[in-house]
Formats: structure tokens, sequence, C-alpha cells
């Protein structure tokens, strides 16, 4: 296997790498939602992989389909317990030690695009979304040799349409994050909302989990680990920001209280070249503010 590419350390996945995994297909006529009945073959979840990928290139949606429904069915009650001793994705030499997690996000991937290819949006990208929760360090192996991210790739099909930042190119938090912060910067509050939001909808899950795996605060080498945890706090402070900053105090209220009570162990990567507790900055920026009390 190839060294672990070091583009996927970044929240971001290449164009080229999606169509790899993720051949087009044209639409068939199928019933929305509906689950072709198919009998359990007892083959290994590698085994159910390698046929889905391959019913899927065939454009045989309905075998794709059962075929990860029986994976899902069978390993997904082990993957999740692999997922909740994780933070960040499956590490490199450890991939045969969470089969089960791999493989059911890979699973779900394919299953997803199976219904987006069928023109099911809807029932598409709510596995998208799915997979972004509930199975964020799940990792592919892909052809080539090396293994991507399947989060990162479900990221790029839970856009909505008619925004800016809708148009870019990465669902990463950590761009997104940038973003807002970006926007925030050049008093574009429209933006800045809009792209924190998009960030706190697509990682709150994973930033929930990792806040939950943390009694205190992390040591410092620790914090980069908990990426999901650091980018949705700071789009709640940024977020906040702006809604106070366009009269909306009650709102901006609730972005910060979000941050005290569901993110306590957040970090802000600031300006001058390190981490500062997300707690702190949000107390600080209520009573600059004036919503200190309300």
């Amino acid at each position: 296997m190839k060294p672990f590419l070091k583009k996927f350390a970044l929240l971001a996945v290449s164009p080229i790498l999606i169509s790899s995994v993720a051949l087009s297909a044209e639409t068939v006529d199928v019933a929305a939602g509906s689950k072709p009945a198919m009998k359990k073959t007892g083959a290994s979840s590698q085994s159910l992989i390698q046929q889905a990928w391959q019913a899927f290139s065939e454009k045989d949606y309905k075998r794709a389909i059962a075929l990860t429904d029986e994976c899902i069915a069978r390993f997904d009650a082990t993957a999740r317990q692999e997922q909740s001793k994780l933070v960040g994705k499956v590490p490199e030499k450890q991939m045969n030690s969470y089969w089960e997690l791999n493989d059911v996000g890979t699973a779900k991937f394919i299953q997803a695009k199976s219904y987006l290819d069928q023109g099911d949006n809807e029932r598409g990208r709510q596995l998208m979304g799915d997979i972004v929760q509930h199975y964020p360090s799940a990792m592919a192996y892909d052809r080539g040799g090396w293994y991507w991210n399947v989060a990162e790739a479900a990221v790029k099909y839970l856009y909505s349409e008619g925004t800016e930042v809708s148009a870019v190119s990465d669902g990463s938090s950590s761009y997104l994050k940038n973003h807002a912060i970006d926007f925030l910067d050049r008093k574009d509050y429209k933006n800045t909302m809009i792209s924190a939001e998009k960030c706190i909808q697509l990682h709150r899950g994973t930033a929930i989990a990792q806040q939950k795996q943390l009694t205190k605060y992390p040591d410092e080498k620790r914090i980069p680990q908990y990426w999901a945890l650091n980018d949705v706090g700071t789009c709640y402070y940024v977020a906040g920001t702006a809604a106070a900053m366009t009269g909306d105090k009650a709102k901006a209220k609730e972005y910060f209280d979000a941050v005290r009570k569901d993110l306590k162990f957040a970090s802000y990567w600031n300006k001058a070249g390190w981490y500062v507790p997300l707690s702190e900055l949000v107390n600080e920026k209520e009573t600059e503010l004036g919503l200190s009390g309300q």
C-alpha cells in the first residue's frame, strides 16, 4: 500500500478521486426509497463491498443496494462500536483493526451513490449525511493502492443550491470555517452565516462525538486531533459575532451558549499562531458586545 497521501490530512477530497470511485450513471426508474429483496449471501464484508462496487460500475443498482444492505445489516453494530473509539480518521497502520467500520462506511457510500444515480436525490443525500454524522472515521480502499476518507467524499453531495458558498468545491470543516472567518473580516455577514451554518450542519455530529470523548481541555499536542470540535465551535463563535453585528442579539446568544453547553472544550486557532479555549473567547466577546447577563 502506498504511503497515506498527505492531501488526505486536509479535510478535502479531490474531484479526480471522487470520479474514480463514484462512477456516473444514467437515471433508471425505481420506486423512491424502495429496497429490493435479495437472499443473504453469508459473504464477508470485504467480498460484499467488492461485489457491490462491481454491480455499481455495471449500473446494476438493485444488486448494489441489496449487497450493501446485507453488509450494513450484518456489520453495522460492530462498525459503530469501532467508530466510538476513534477521533479523526482510521490510522493508516490500523486499517485491518477497523475493517467493519471501513466496509460499512463504504457500503453506505455505494448505496447513496446508487440512489443518486437513479435520481433519488433525497434518499442519496440522506445516506451521505448519515455517513458524515455516524461514520466520520471510515476509510475506503482505492484500486490505486491507497485509502480515502468516506465522510469527506460524502460531504461533496450535501450542498444546497443558490448561495455563494454552495459553489465552492470543498465542504470540509476547515474550509468552511476559514471561509466564514474571511467573510466576517470583510463584514459580509450574510455569507459569514451561510458558511458557518453549513459547517455546523455537516460536521456538528462529529464535533459532539469528539466532545464526548473529553473530560477536560486537551493537551496542546492533542488539540488538532479534535478538528471537528474546533472547527464547529469556531463557526458557532463566528456566527454569533455576525448575528450580533446585524442586531440579532438573541440569535448571537444562542450561538455563544451552544459553545459553552455542547462544545466546551473546543479551541480557536488565533492569528497569533496558537490555540485559545473558545469558551473564554465567547465570554470575552459577549462582554465586548454587551451581551453578558442577558
